[in-house]
């Protein structure tokens, strides 16, 4: 599956207890909905607020009650700007 949405927020990242690895919450919107997209490590700075991307593949998870993506090894693509 994949998913394409604008990014319209990106959180500070912050560090896991458990394993010491950043990662930073962000927003992933469009007309249907916004979902959280969990960036780790290297993927915080490959995007930017406003910009379109395509998430491949992708499964959706639940964590503390909340839908969100993890991105870890997925393969995401800038498509425009905002």
């Amino acid at each position: 599956m994949s998913i394409c949405r604008k990014i319209v927020g990106v959180a500070g990242p912050t560090v896991t207890k458990s394993r010491g690895l950043r990662v930073a919450n962000s927003l992933f919107a469009d007309d249907t909905g916004k979902i959280e997209l969990d960036l780790w490590d290297g993927h915080i700075s490959d995007v930017e607020v406003g910009h379109v991307y395509t998430i491949s593949p992708v499964q959706e998870q639940r964590r503390l009650g909340k839908k969100t993506l993890p991105c870890g090894e997925q393969y995401y693509q800038n498509r425009s700007h905002g």
